[in-house]
């Protein structure tokens, strides 16, 4: 065929049979392919036509077998698209965005993106941004189309997307064990504190399988029950509905939190959208819940109970100063329904007293059941209720975690 390449030598085409079934322009000088098309089909018959585009040259006619015809422009600017695209980052966390970036060849005028998993799903703009919203492994494809054709790329698995993992360092006192500056460990170290999570039971119900081989650290105190919940809003909207996770772990007797080895903070694997939340649970003190969101400092969440009346939702409500500016969760709630009263003491401390083990109306966390427990610990708190919503209790002091 005529000149094509503007080399000034005339240029060739052909059609393949049974190889890959597509049309080629190639150079007269050297053979090297101008162009391509994938006819789809074996071509049978191929022709050069005069120029009907008016682009200066000639054009191919390709025949296939069953019938079809197309023509295809040989001008020097009828250059197919070839798709390509590159992102700046193809690893990324639950919640986090990829920039993509267009590497097409041959001017192409359009743009369609297909994003699997990712949002918005497809695009037409040639170097969208995507947000990835759910663990995975995600295909990109890429369609760029010009005058004279277009092209795809698919890139299977290209993006892979991981739920991240964070850290919470929190601390909370007991009022019953607090003495001085810590708290006791005696259920600890008398080996009355069992190997398994004991959260399975009303109110809490907690189905978690967390278990030990034996208590790991001299300095725990009791096994608590996290609860994590999510809310856009202030505290008041962190009700139970707002509930995204909850653990059982380990208590210090410093206050700090630690996760089943006794010196770890506890891990969780969350992708955190919104304002974050803390519960703290007890067997026989009133629960509590951050005041205000955690903050996050790289990939740890940190909050302290105890350094201020204002630390728990609901304020001198939810928690007491149990030494001079140092505050802790109300002890003596045994049954434990969210209000300390006399059924704590009627249908709990009164069939326990006197007896010895890891015992719900042992206050003070002693080892046994005494008048200790019911004078210093039970009476001075008798009609108080824990301050988490969705704990509201019929009378006395009310639980404020949200329900």
């Amino acid at each position: 065929i005529d000149d094509i390449s503007g080399d000034g030598i005339n240029d060739v085409l052909i059609g393949t049979l049974y190889s890959n079934n597509y049309c080629y322009f190639l150079n007269g000088v050297d053979g090297s392919e101008l162009h391509s098309i994938n006819f789809g089909e074996p071509v049978d018959a191929i022709a050069a036509i005069p120029d009907i585009t008016e682009d200066g040259s000639m054009e191919m006619v390709a025949g296939g077998r069953n019938g079809k015809v197309y023509c295809y422009s040989g001008g020097l600017n009828s250059v197919f698209p070839v798709a390509d695209f590159t992102a700046d980052i193809t690893s990324i966390e639950v919640g986090d965005s990829i920039n993509f970036t267009d590497l097409s060849v041959n001017n192409p005028t359009d743009w369609y993106w297909i994003f699997e998993g990712g949002t918005p799903l497809t695009s037409t703009e040639q170097n969208p941004t995507v947000v990835y919203y759910s663990p995975g492994s995600y295909s990109v494809t890429l369609i760029v189309t010009n005058a004279y054709g277009s092209d795809s790329l698919i890139k299977p698995g290209y993006i892979f997307v991981e739920t991240p993992s964070f850290y919470l360092d929190i601390k909370a006192f007991f009022e019953g064990p607090y003495y001085d500056t810590s708290m006791y460990r005696f259920l600890n170290t008398y080996g009355y504190m069992p190997n398994s999570q004991p959260y399975n039971i009303s109110p809490w119900y907690y189905n978690g399988t967390e278990s030990v081989a034996s208590i790991p650290n001299n300095d725990i105190v009791d096994w608590i029950l996290i609860e994590l919940r999510e809310t856009p809003g202030d505290a008041s909207t962190a009700n139970s509905s707002t509930m995204i996770s909850q653990k059982a772990a380990f208590i210090l007797k410093d206050g700090i939190i630690v996760d089943l080895d006794g010196t770890s903070f506890p891990v969780f694997n969350l992708a955190i959208f919104d304002n974050l939340y803390v519960a703290i649970w007890h067997r026989n003190h009133l629960g509590v819940m951050s005041a205000i969101p955690l903050i996050k400092a790289g990939c740890i969440y940190s909050y302290d109970f105890t350094v201020g009346s204002g630390q728990a939702y609901g304020g001198i409500l939810a928690h007491k100063e149990i030494a001079s500016g140092v505050w802790g969760m109300v002890g003596g709630d045994s049954n434990p329904d969210g209000q300390i009263n006399n059924s704590d003491k009627i249908d709990v401390w009164i069939p326990q007293s006197g007896n010895s083990g890891y015992l719900e109306a042992d206050f003070n966390m002693s080892g046994t059941v005494d008048n200790q427990d019911k004078n210093d610990v039970w009476l001075p708190n008798s009609g108080s209720g824990s301050q988490i919503p969705d704990n509201t209790p019929t009378e006395g002091f009310k639980c404020q975690v949200p329900k």
